[in-house]
């Protein structure tokens, strides 16, 4: 892909990832970068490295959204995995199990925005916690307005054509996805 068109939009290898929230779209890799993050915390926890203490990351912002019902717990536990992750040495990773793309492209959607090479976890996923740490703000500024649907954190595409088709879906179409998330599904 060598053209930088509006019509390149629809190309499926065009999907940059990360998190929506209130009035802010934060591109934090490609799909693989993205699902690198989850399942590596994931099997951390199952092989016992992390105690299971970080649902609101692992299972629901993965499986649906964070929103007022979960968003304190998820400020907590994204300080608590930030401190955990400091401590963990990347080079104890067996990366290849993992589907971070490795392969640069020409635009920021295509360039794989981790790199296993620093020398902890959070150096490597740097700019996930970073932008966990800025949604919550913008989450709790809406909900003091009155909104009720709005303000919530979600995993999704970060390209403007396929993150308007999310914004628009409700809480529930989210929570209702749970077994089969709805980001899983968009191409990357």
């Amino acid at each position: 892909m060598a053209l930088n068109r509006p019509s390149d939009l629809t190309d499926k290898r065009r999907n940059s990832f990360g998190l929506v929230f209130p009035n802010h779209i934060s591109s934090i890799g490609t799909k693989g970068d993205v699902e690198t993050f989850f399942l590596l915390l994931n099997d951390l926890i199952y092989e016992g490295v992390l105690e299971d203490r970080y649902t609101t990351i692992s299972r629901d912002l993965y499986r649906t959204l964070v929103n007022e019902e979960n968003l304190e717990r998820f400020k907590t536990e994204t300080a608590n995995l930030k401190a955990e992750f400091a401590k963990i040495s990347s080079d104890q990773i067996k990366w290849e199990r993992y589907p971070f793309n490795r392969n640069y492209g020409l635009f920021d959607y295509q360039k794989c925005l981790i790199d296993p090479e620093k020398p902890t976890l959070l150096d490597v996923f740097e700019k996930f916690f970073k932008v966990f740490e800025d949604a919550p703000f913008w989450v709790e500024k809406y909900l003091a307005k009155g909104m009720k649907n709005f303000p919530r954190i979600i995993v999704s595409p970060t390209e403007i054509v396929s993150e308007l088709k999310f914004g628009k879906l409700m809480d529930s179409d989210f929570k209702n996805s749970a077994d089969d998330p709805l980001w899983l599904r968009e191409p990357g």
